[in-house]
C-alpha cells in the first residue's frame, strides 16, 4: 500500500512544481504579499498549494484505488465548500472571516447529510445527555468541523508549520488504526500524508509555495473529519484522544479568542501578531545570527519549535488512547505548559522585525 501512495506524493509534487514555474501568469491574483501584521517571509509567493494537494486527494480517490464509500465522498463533497471559499479569499482577498467561518461549518453539514455520522459521545456525562438531542448532536458536530478546519488555517503562519502538524496528527491516527485493524481510515491518512509531502517538499524550508487559506481549509476539514471518525469507527478509541490530538490548534484558537477579545479593539476575529508560532519568530529564531542570516531560514525554524510542542499531546494519545484520566492530564497539562511558554516569552523584548508588536490589555 505504501508504494502505492508514491501517487499522491508525485501529483501533488508536480502541480506544486507547475505552480511554481508559471507564477508569472498568475502572479497579480495568487501571490501572497510580505506586507500585513502576521507576514514573516520575504518577497510575493504564490499561496495556492491547496490547490496541489485537494487535486491529488481528489485523483487518488475518485479513479485510483479507494471506492466512493460513504465517508470518502463525504470528505470530498464536504471539503469542497471550505476548500473553495478559502481559494476565493486566496485569490480574491474579499470576504470576512464571519463569511468564511459559516462556510467551514456548512461543510459539516454536508458530511452529516451524507453520513449521518454525528459526535454524542465525549465522555463527560452531562455534554453526552445533551449530545443525545439530534440537534445538539448536529450543531456541536458542525462547529467543531468548522472549529478544527479554522485553526489549521491560525496556524498556518511558518514555513512548514501547518502542513507539519497535519502529517504529525494524521500519522498518529493512521497508526492508531493500524493497531485496530482499521485499513480504510489508515489508507485516508496516508493518502492524506503524501499528498502533503508532495507540497511540503516546496514549503520547507524555503517557501517556494504557501497553503493558503484552500489549503489550510482543506487540511484541517479532513483532520477534523478522520478525528470524528476515529473513535465512531473504533469504540476502544476514546474521543479524548481526538481532542488531544489535535489539542495545539485548537489552544491557539481558543487562546486567541480569549486575547483578542479583551484587546483594545475587542475583536476575535482581527488578525495580530501574537500568536504563540509568531513570538517564537519573534523572540527566538529571528535573534539566531549564529545559525543563519536568511530570513527565510530564521521563518522555517520556528516549525520544529512547534512540530516538538504538538509532538506531546500526539505521543499521548497514541500510547494511552482508551485511557481517559492520563489523556485528561495530558491536555491540562498541555494547557499549562502553553500558558507558562507564551507568558513568558511575552516577556521577553520586542524587536523591529516587523509583525505587529502592539500589547493587548490581556497580555499586559
Amino acid at each position: 500500500m505504501v508504494m502505492d501512495m508514491v501517487l499522491p506524493l508525485v501529483i501533488s509534487f508536480l502541480l506544486c512544481l507547475l505552480i511554481i514555474k508559471t507564477k508569472g501568469l498568475h502572479y497579480s491574483r495568487s501571490a501572497d504579499s510580505c506586507i500585513g501584521k502576521q507576514k514573516f517571509h520575504s518577497g510575493d509567493i504564490p499561496r495556492i498549494g491547496g490547490v496541489a494537494i485537494f487535486s491529488s486527494v481528489t485523483i487518488y480517490m475518485l479513479f485510483v484505488q479507494m471506492s466512493p464509500i460513504p465517508i470518502v465522498a463525504a470528505l470530498l463533497l464536504g471539503s469542497l465548500p471550505a476548500f473553495i471559499v478559502g481559494i476565493w479569499e486566496d485569490f480574491f482577498k474579499s470576504l470576512g472571516p464571519y463569511l468564511r467561518f459559516l462556510v467551514t461549518v456548512s461543510s459539516g453539514v454536508i458530511t452529516y447529510w451524507l453520513t449521518g455520522i454525528v459526535i454524542q459521545y465525549v465522555g463527560l456525562s452531562g455534554v453526552d445527555d445533551l449530545l443525545q438531542y439530534q440537534f445538539i448532536a448536529v450543531a456541536f458536530t458542525t462547529f467543531a468541523i468548522g472549529g478544527v478546519t479554522n485553526a489549521f488555517n491560525i496556524i498556518d503562519g511558518f514555513n512548514g508549520l501547518s502542513s507539519g502538524v497535519a502529517v504529525k496528527i494524521l500519522l498518529t491516527i493512521s497508526l492508531i488504526a493500524l493497531q485496530l485493524n482499521d485499513t480504510v481510515l489508515v489508507q485516508m491518512c496516508m493518502v492524506l500524508i503524501f499528498a502533503i509531502l508532495g507540497f511540503f517538499i516546496f514549503n520547507f524550508p524555503y517557501g517556494k509555495i504557501f497553503l493558503g487559506d484552500g489549503g489550510a481549509y482543506f487540511i484541517g476539514f479532513c483532520i477534523a473529519w478522520v478525528l470524528i471518525l476515529l473513535p465512531y469507527r473504533n469504540p476502544d478509541v476514546l474521543p479524548f484522544a481526538s481532542l488531544l490530538m489535535c489539542s495545539y490548534p485548537i489552544i491557539e484558537v481558543c487562546y486567541s479568542i480569549v486575547r483578542k477579545t479583551f484587546s483594545t479593539d475587542g475583536s476575535p476575529f482581527k488578525p495580530d501578531g501574537l500568536h504563540l508560532h509568531t513570538l517564537v519568530y519573534k523572540k527566538i529564531t529571528s535573534r539566531m545570527d549564529y545559525v543563519s542570516t536568511q530570513k527565510v531560514i530564521k521563518n522555517s525554524l520556528v516549525s520544529p519549535f512547534m512540530w516538538l510542542f504538538n509532538l506531546f499531546p500526539c505521543s499521548i494519545a497514541l500510547m494511552y488512547y482508551d485511557n481517559k484520566v492520563v489523556m485528561v492530564l495530558g491536555f491540562i497539562t498541555l494547557v499549562c505548559l502553553y500558558h507558562i511558554l507564551y507568558k513568558y516569552l511575552l516577556s521577553l523584548p520586542f524587536e523591529d522585525i516587523g509583525g505587529n508588536n502592539t500589547v493587548s490589555s490581556f497580555e499586559k
